[in-house]
């Protein structure tokens, strides 16, 4: 994981191994990932609970207060999904 900028607001923009860009939100407590397909399209993998409020209930992403446990929540999240490097795969920066 290599860091690549961090914006006027704060937000961390990291290269992950496979190519794909990750950010760390620190104002939002969300953690997103690029799919593998286009770096343009950002997907939350924040944890999700779901709340329930009788008779109903719905799904709810749980943020991450401290920007340490967002970049180390963003780097366990390579070590388990992000096979290959940037070296050997045609990464899309667009």
């Amino acid at each position: 994981m290599k860091l690549i900028k961090v914006t006027k607001l704060g937000n961390i923009h990291y290269l992950l191994n496979d190519g794909r860009k990750g950010v760390v939100y620190p104002d939002t407590g969300y953690v997103r990932v690029a799919t593998k397909y286009s770096n343009r399209v950002l997907y939350q993998i924040n944890k999700i609970v779901k709340l329930i409020t009788p008779p109903d209930y719905k799904y709810c992403r749980v943020p991450i207060v401290l920007v340490r446990e967002q970049i180390e929540f963003l780097q366990n999240f390579e070590d388990k999904n992000c096979s290959g490097s940037v070296n050997n795969i045609n990464a899309i920066h667009n």
